[in-house]
């Protein structure tokens, strides 16, 4: 039987240029059902007029005054004065006020679509933090308006938090982990009452007051996924410049690495699933034909060598004027010329340390140091955007292994490094084994729950976030924020920029401005929530990302 459904993406207020990009997972969801014959809409919420709607004018100048003083005594390693402190939580909570206002008129706009498609049912994708607290919000009043519409979520969440997931949001009928490719397909036939919850793979859900998950099903041949829906028809965020369009695109899948912080081999897998890469060149080329595409982002989150060398390969025979960013590995390729050649701009690698103690023992990366090294300074050569992620303090850390992570950057002299504090995420060797890495929670029984609502407040530095409920090596938040402050200051003072992501240089490579350039015109308009800039901003990306 034929369904009609609405699939919605919320992720909070969008904090950045890049929290702008179009959902290709939303887009590939919708393909499958419009494949099988079922009718859907797409509700992304991550636009331009979320911008636009979602911050109280009236705060900017007070507030960009407010942080700038804030930081000058953090910088100046002195505690900020009580009075502004206080001023800033006040603004907070009007601002959180006036936000769920907000969020009450995309509910009613979603509720009215729902109605008037006469929807069998909601699929709702979930993020961590402001984004599942507001999911949540409009699945209860869903709920109360419909109260036999059937409501799953998928997304991110669901893959690091799982169980807990439903245990903190049984107003869904059920959770989605894993791929949804094909699921949503099985999840339109339960809507009508057409199949059972048991039978479908991937799925969490309650049943006689326990908690029942579904096997996993993996997607194993990645070349018979459906092409990806952005007509507007179905995707109406499409319009205009609500949508930054730059174009994630999905070439592999899985990851054999293991590292101990990261949470893909679990999500994805332990080996690598590939499409072709001609049938990938040839995908990026109609979608470059039917929407004008031409800047995509590899979603896979580690591509291997040889699957990227054929795609460079394909992309010059057919000479393709394409640009694009990916992850990578250190140690995969040994010339990055031809990846240059074909259009590749930016490439993140996951170093982590330049310490091969911590690499063995604490990150478990598999990889030497000399290796790390040699990959950073050949891909710079090269001409590729080359970031380097670090995770700073790492567990475990001691001035030899910061000293010889500081050398490492200093040597290699990456384009750019992201320092990323240590998260624990559920499923993982860290998550799993927390003590044993020198993570000290202080509520062990509810940390993932309290995680699963941090919000990251990504306008403001580090030092006005919320604590993290964690200590990493006796240090609390205060403490690992300081030493991540003072290692981003070392980087600026050798001149190393901070904080300038792959995906956001690629965005930069459709304007005129360096990523620097554009980086910093990007944290100056969302700071202040200054929509006309950030307007500006898009429309500068747009220009330069469609083939018109």
């Amino acid at each position: 039987m034929k369904t009609s459904s609405v699939l919605v993406n919320y992720c909070g207020y969008p904090n950045s240029v890049n929290n702008l990009m179009l959902d290709n997972g939303m887009a590939n969801l919708a393909g499958s059902l419009l494949e099988n014959g079922h009718e859907t809409l797409i509700m992304d919420f991550a636009t331009l007029d979320t911008v636009r709607n979602f911050y109280p004018v009236k705060f900017h100048a007070e507030l960009s005054s407010l942080v700038e003083n804030i930081m000058s005594s953090f910088r100046n390693h002195r505690e900020p004065e009580s009075s502004a402190l206080e001023r800033l939580r006040e603004i907070e909570i009007h601002v959180e006020d006036f936000q769920r206002e907000k969020l009450g008129v995309l509910t009613r706009q979603l509720m009215r679509t729902v109605a008037e498609r006469k929807c069998d049912f909601v699929g709702f994708k979930l993020w961590t933090g402001e984004g599942f607290i507001g999911s949540i919000a409009m699945a209860q009043s869903l709920r109360e308006e419909f109260p036999d519409l059937k409501i799953y979520a998928g997304g991110p969440h669901n893959d690091y938090f799982k169980q807990l997931s439903l245990q903190e949001a049984n107003v869904f009928d059920a959770i989605i982990y894993g791929e949804g490719e094909q699921v949503i397909r099985l999840l339109a036939e339960h809507a009508v009452g057409e199949r059972d919850l048991a039978s479908i793979p991937n799925v969490i859900y309650n049943h006689k007051g326990l908690v029942v998950t579904t096997k996993e099903d993996m997607i194993l041949t990645l070349d018979d996924l459906p092409r990806p829906t952005y007509d507007v028809e179905v995707y109406p965020a499409m319009k205009g410049n609500q949508k930054v369009k730059v174009v994630p695109v999905d070439e592999s899948r899985g990851c054999p690495k293991k590292c101990n912080f990261c949470i893909h081999t679990a999500k994805s897998g332990n080996r690598w699933r590939l499409k072709d890469a001609t049938r990938f060149v040839q995908e990026l080329a109609w979608m470059s034909d039917q929407y004008g595409f031409h800047v995509f982002r590899f979603a896979g989150s580690n591509t291997p060598s040889k699957l990227q060398r054929e795609i460079a390969h394909e992309l010059k025979q057919r000479q393709l004027n394409f640009t694009y960013g990916a992850f990578t590995t250190a140690g995969y390729l040994r010339d990055y010329s031809e990846l240059k050649q074909a259009g590749c701009y930016a490439l993140f690698f996951g170093i982590e340390s330049g310490s091969q103690r911590l690499l063995d023992e604490v990150h478990r990366k598999g990889v030497t140091r000399e290796v790390m090294l040699g990959s950073l300074k050949k891909c710079k050569a090269s001409g590729i955007f080359t970031v380097a992620s670090l995770i700073v303090p790492s567990p475990m850390e001691d001035e030899r292994s910061r000293q010889d992570t500081v050398n490492l950057i200093l040597e290699s002299r990456p384009d750019t490094v992201l320092i990323n504090l240590p998260g624990l995420v559920h499923g993982t060797a860290w998550g799993n084994n927390y003590v044993n890495y020198g993570f000290e929670l202080e509520n062990p029984s509810t940390f993932y729950q309290t995680m699963m609502r941090y919000r990251v407040k990504n306008t403001y530095p580090p030092e006005l976030w919320n604590p993290l409920p964690y200590k990493v090596n006796g240090k609390d938040f205060r403490a690992m924020v300081q030493e991540s402050g003072d290692f981003a200051r070392l980087m600026t003072r050798n001149g190393i920029p901070v904080g300038i992501s792959d995906e956001l240089a690629l965005i930069a490579s459709c304007t005129d401005m360096t990523p620097a350039e554009f980086h910093e015109k990007n944290i100056s308009a969302f700071s202040a929530a200054d929509f006309d800039k950030i307007e500006s901003l898009v429309r500068a990306v747009n220009r330069g990302a469609l083939i018109s």
